[in-house]
């Protein structure tokens, strides 16, 4: 999931406001309604817990992990799969 990084957003992620970032950038009412969509989906790192937390804070579930599908600075690892359903 890719945020716009202005520099209020970045002090929020510093400060561990991640799921509310990703609420925000959701928006619920504006991404399902006003695109017509019944889903929304991220992938993140299976190395960063405080991501998959976010995710899970704002609502999205775990779906699976595609393994060794990332890499990063010449680490290989999984990507743990989440979604967020129209409900």
């Amino acid at each position: 999931m890719e945020i716009a990084r202005s520099r209020s957003t970045l002090r929020a992620w510093r400060r561990g406001d991640e799921a509310s970032l990703i609420r925000h950038a959701n928006n619920r009412s504006s991404a399902f309604d006003s695109f017509d969509l019944c889903r929304l989906e991220a992938g993140v790192f299976e190395w960063n817990p405080a991501s998959r937390r976010a995710l899970e804070k704002a609502g999205y579930r775990r779906e699976g992990r595609a393994r060794l599908s990332v890499t990063k600075d010449g680490r290989t690892g999984d990507r743990v799969l989440y979604g967020l359903v129209r409900s």
